[in-house]
């Protein structure tokens, strides 16, 4: 078992990329961000500017190429495609 630091608020995802090569989690409340991490290393890739108030899920493509993620702002919106993960 392995913690991760970084959110600010609970944790409310985790998405593995299909290739086990990227882990992305998103938190509730102020966070603003999505963190990219290497699963294995634990490091810190990246980190991606997310909705305002919060990020309920993120989800890989299942070619990987793609990470989406839903929020609070967005929720009515049917998502939005957050980046470019270049898998």
């Amino acid at each position: 078992m392995r913690s991760f630091e970084g959110h600010s608020n609970a944790v409310l995802g985790v998405a593995c990329s299909p290739d086990g090569r990227l882990l992305a989690s998103n938190s509730a409340g102020w966070d603003d961000a999505i963190i990219l991490r290497n699963p294995v290393t634990g490091t810190r890739v990246g980190t991606i500017a997310a909705d305002p108030i919060g990020v309920h899920s993120v989800v890989f493509s299942t070619d990987g190429r793609l990470l989406a993620s839903a929020g609070a702002l967005t929720a009515g919106e049917g998502g939005r495609t957050a980046m470019r993960t270049g898998h």
